[in-house]
């Protein structure tokens, strides 16, 4: 027996298109005229810092191979964009893992021409890949030495921020007794996640002085204008807290002078070279669910009056 369904109409049917820009089609253009590349940045800086961490905790070397990753990628502003940042330094930019490259060595050769899905690679990046990367990976190709497929938790993010989660990582590392087993057994956890969200907040500050650098020499007086408002974004720091916008900031300013309670209490949090302290300052209780935070202010509970 078959039953007609109502549909309600579909609000493609409403859908106003507009005809895309000089400067929207180039960047189209540009990006759909670049010819997929493989990229071993991520692999040649991961290689090298798993060398050097040798004997160390698996999550401890993660979390080293991700900081150095991010603080020295190849940071790329093509010309006409008005956003930064591609996802594997350039576009078209296919990332290669240990265990890829050892998959497909046999193809070097040919992947560039082949009929499916070929990928630029320059001849270097095939040496290097064959007497530098590949050696080290056949002989490391243990359980834990790569990353599985992930998902993040892109609530807590919205919702305290990453200098929040470091801040909430700090406070659990000043909670520890080391004497505790259990609670030796996260000591390397929380370190690797204060070390990879330093290196993740520094991000903009390295697309910030490329947009500067670039700003610097470019004729074109529009353009020009808007690389420094490009540096001018990256600079900026937000801080959240309870999914709300707590203070924005450039960055030297946030550091030097930050005004939000809840901003001072991250900075004080950071350890100082200059002064020994058995644990680290801490707020008091812990972040509240989304879900309970309730009306008003989300952060009185945490903090004694001023």
């Amino acid at each position: 027996m078959s039953q007609a369904l109502q549909v309600e109409p579909t609000l493609r049917e409403e859908v106003i298109t507009t005809e895309a820009t000089a400067r929207v089609e180039g960047l189209r253009q540009l990006y759909l005229n670049t010819k997929d590349r493989v990229v071993i940045d991520i692999l040649r800086i991961r290689t090298r810092v798993m060398r050097e961490t040798e004997g160390h905790p698996m999550i401890t070397r993660q979390a080293k191979a991700f900081a150095a990753i991010v603080r020295e990628m190849p940071v790329n502003i093509y010309a006409d964009e008005p956003f930064v940042g591609w996802l594997f330094c350039e576009p078209r930019g296919a990332n290669l893992s240990g265990g890829q490259a050892i998959s497909i060595q046999g193809e070097f050769d040919t992947i560039s021409t082949r009929e499916i899905t070929p990928f630029l690679i320059s001849d270097e990046d095939k040496r290097e890949l064959r007497e530098e990367i590949i050696p080290y990976w056949k002989a490391h190709r243990v359980a834990g030495s790569t990353l599985p497929h992930w998902t993040a938790g892109y609530e807590k993010v919205l919702k305290i921020g990453l200098l929040g989660i470091k801040k909430e990582a700090e406070e659990r590392l000043a909670s520890l007794d080391l004497a505790d087993p259990e609670d030796f057994s996260k000591l390397a956890f929380l370190e690797g996640v204060v070390l990879a969200l330093e290196a993740a907040a520094e991000i903009g500050e390295r697309f910030a002085a490329k947009a500067r650098e670039l700003a610097s020499t470019e004729k074109d007086g529009s353009r020009k204008e808007e690389l420094l408002r490009i540096a001018e974004t990256c600079d900026r720091v937000i801080v959240m807290y309870g999914g709300k916008i707590q203070e924005i900031a450039a960055i030297n300013e946030l550091f030097s002078n930050p005004i939000h309670p809840y901003t001072r209490a991250l900075m004080e949090s950071i350890p100082k070279l200059d002064i020994k302290e058995k644990r680290l300052k801490a707020l008091k209780g812990m972040v509240p669910s989304i879900i309970e935070m309730g009306d008003g202010c989300k952060l009185c509970s945490r903090f004694e009056p001023e």
